[in-house]
């Protein structure tokens, strides 16, 4: 799945809303990376790949608290 349109997003929020050690997130589809910004310096690239895998998407790469989404 490529995450480029808000209805990728609107899919994977409740996930992201719903979990309790993500505070702050953010998606940019208007990039060409489509970057997840997770505020949270205790949340891992792990933990959050597996909240995104549970709508099939998972992190590429990561640049501190930014995770590229695919």
């Amino acid at each position: 799945m490529d995450m480029r349109y808000m209805g990728c997003v609107d899919k994977l929020s409740p996930h992201l809303d719903g979990d309790h050690s993500i505070k702050n997130w953010s998606v940019d589809i208007s990039g060409e990376n489509k970057m997840l910004k997770v505020t949270d310096e205790e949340v891992t690239d792990r933990y959050v790949n597996g909240i995104l895998s549970k709508e099939d998407y998972q992190v590429l790469g990561s640049n501190i608290r930014q995770q590229i989404i695919h």
